[in-house]
């Protein structure tokens, strides 16, 4: 009998465990956030994103033809950045692709 509880009780705990990716577990032991990060999520919170997308949505590619545009949300973020860092498009997707601090930073 107390073998059959020891097997349930087993697959429950492993049913329970998240796993997650060495990048987040890297990230967690950090001792402090870098000057970047705190920035953007200070700026993240003065900045009314709703409002913004309201006066820009009008102005934004609905889409109709080619290739469907990027959320208007993750492109005004994305500019946004680009203004705060001085990077040219280029340079931008190479920091969204390399430094994950500004992709999760404003990642929604």
């Amino acid at each position: 009998m107390s073998d059959n509880t020891d097997i349930i009780n087993c697959t429950e705990f492993v049913a329970t465990i998240d796993q997650i990716t060495f990048s987040k577990a890297e990230y967690q032991t950090k001792k402090r956030k870098p000057r970047r990060e705190i920035f953007l999520e200070r700026t993240g919170k003065l900045i009314y994103w709703k409002q913004l997308e309201k006066k820009v949505a009008r102005y934004y590619p609905k889409g109709p033809k080619g290739r469907p545009p990027y959320p208007l949300s993750a492109m005004q973020r994305v500019h946004c950045m680009q203004l705060f860092y001085n990077l040219s498009h280029p340079a931008m997707e190479d920091a969204l692709s390399e430094l994950r601090i500004l992709a999760a930073a404003w990642h929604h």
